[in-house]
């Protein structure tokens, strides 16, 4: 079998599309989830932001700081284009 994988980018629309909002990949409209769930994920994770991750107001406080140093990066002259890659198998 060989999986079917959508690459996106940007750090709020990984945020989003984890944590319940987004497109369904094949009709493009925004996905909706099962009654019950308030999230694609059952867990989640990050490491390096000086505290754990583990629900949705950690993972918007982490989206926000990572927002912030895509934002306020060191290079003035050469901007990151690509901040975030977010990879689903489907």
């Amino acid at each position: 079998m060989i999986p079917r994988s959508v690459v996106g980018r940007g750090i709020t629309g990984a945020v989003r599309y984890i944590l319940g909002e987004g497109r369904d990949a094949e009709t493009g409209e925004h996905a909706i989830l099962a009654p019950g769930d308030t999230s694609r994920v059952d867990w989640i994770g990050g490491t390096g932001f000086g505290f754990t991750v583990e629900n949705r107001a950690d993972a918007e406080l982490a989206r926000r700081i990572m927002e912030f140093d895509s934002l306020n990066q060191g290079s003035r002259t050469k901007r990151c284009e690509l901040d975030c890659v977010h990879i689903a198998l489907g």
